[in-house]
């Protein structure tokens, strides 16, 4: 079953690539090597990740691609390696959270590109985390009952909204940044919809996305104003936040209007 899903995985993501050339005349696509999240050698919980390193005509691909909202592949980062490039023997390897590939460019330079493969928690890589083992029968929630939260894990969703409130009180951008899982899905009118891939990339765009009138409306907030459903917990109409691998409340997607 794992191996069907993951060829229909394989096959949607073509798809999905094919589709956004040009319909007059499309060059085919062939995908070179790809790794997939679900491999026992990258089992690393989370959400699953597939990596396509592909070519089309001439030119050369790196791309990860998760799961969206709707359960269809997302392309979410890309890396044009270039044109004619040699691909190194060892194909794609694992570094860093990443996956990533050595090439040589029609320069004769070599280069090492790679893309997201696994979240980051903060600064942590999935891997690199300690799962927390659910005992058989622990008692739920009664507050956060419908987003499967269990009457343990109550203390770190109490803190989360008062710990981010004090970092906007401080404008501490940098401890803000570490409440994340990376790449997240940030929504904003001044940026439009877009992905980050990490911290720095999140510090980039910090002051569009916690704008003054965003911080002052996060302040009014208290944890009885958490709304809790089947997708997770949101505060503030579309920032949502849910218990990491970690025991610890991360934001996954940040909806401001």
């Amino acid at each position: 079953m794992r191996r069907v899903f993951l060829i229909f995985l394989l096959i949607a993501a073509v798809i999905s690539i094919a589709g956004c050339c040009c319909p007059e005349k499309t060059p085919e696509l062939t995908v070179i090597e790809f790794a997939s999240s679900w491999d026992s050698n990258y089992n690393f919980g989370g959400r699953p990740y597939l990596v396509l390193l592909c070519k089309q005509g001439e030119n050369y691909f790196l791309q990860s691609h998760i799961p969206d909202d709707t359960g269809q592949n997302r392309t979410v980062f890309a890396r044009n390696l270039g044109k004619n490039v040699l691909i190194a023997s060892n194909g794609l390897t694992f570094e860093d959270g990443q996956m990533t590939v050595e090439y040589r460019d029609c320069n004769e330079k070599w280069h090492n590109a790679g893309v997201p493969f696994g979240d980051f928690y903060g600064d942590k890589h999935v891997s690199q985390l300690k799962f927390i083992e659910e005992l058989p029968n622990e008692p739920v929630s009664d507050k956060y009952r419908p987003a499967g939260v269990l009457k343990r894990e109550e203390q770190a969703l109490e803190t989360f909204l008062p710990t981010l409130k004090k970092h906007i009180r401080n404008n501490d951008a940098d401890a803000i940044s570490k409440m994340l899982i990376y790449p997240i899905r940030v929504s904003t009118p001044a940026i439009g919809d877009i992905w980050l891939e990490n911290r720095q990339e999140f510090l980039k765009y910090y002051p569009q996305i916690f704008t003054e009138a965003v911080k002052r409306e996060m302040l009014k907030l208290q944890n009885k104003d958490i709304l809790c459903n089947y997708q997770g917990l949101m505060i503030n109409r579309g920032m949502w936040f849910h218990l990491g691998n970690d025991g610890k409340a991360y934001f996954y997607a940040l909806f401001i209007f």
